[in-house]
């Protein structure tokens, strides 16, 4: 009885994933408006183009923490929903949560480390697992 995802079902994952992660960062802007909307901040640009996923508010007088947490928590989820059939991915969910958690913060830093394991060490997992 076949307990995991096959070796072809990892390899049609490689050539998912960038896709699946271009539709996770909009999944991630998308978080940015709701929370945005959630909590009365304005949104004042929203740019969605081949290259760039970006929303712009202004949060004069008002707390931007929501609409920055929204935004790693909506990635996370999705990808809560895709670590169900494949468990390694459960360190791409953390890395979103984690990110949402320094994007609120403000800490750089934590933020670049975390799109890197997302990104990177995400893909180079499923194609390790698909050798």
């Amino acid at each position: 009885m076949n307990k995991g995802p096959s070796k072809s079902e990892f390899f049609i994952l490689i050539l998912l994933y960038p896709s699946l992660y271009l539709l996770s960062g909009f999944i991630h802007e998308l978080g940015h408006i709701v929370g945005a909307m959630v909590s009365g901040v304005t949104i004042v640009e929203i740019k969605f183009t081949a290259n760039v996923f970006s929303v712009s508010v202004n949060a004069f007088r008002k707390n931007l923490i929501l609409a920055k947490l929204l935004g790693g928590g909506f990635q996370g989820m999705f990808f809560l929903i895709v670590s169900k059939r494949y468990r390694f991915l459960n360190i791409v969910v953390g890395s979103c949560f984690v990110y949402s958690l320094a994007e609120a913060a403000g800490l750089s830093a934590i933020m670049v480390i975390c799109a890197f394991v997302s990104e990177i060490v995400g893909h180079l997992f499923v194609i390790y697992r698909a050798w």
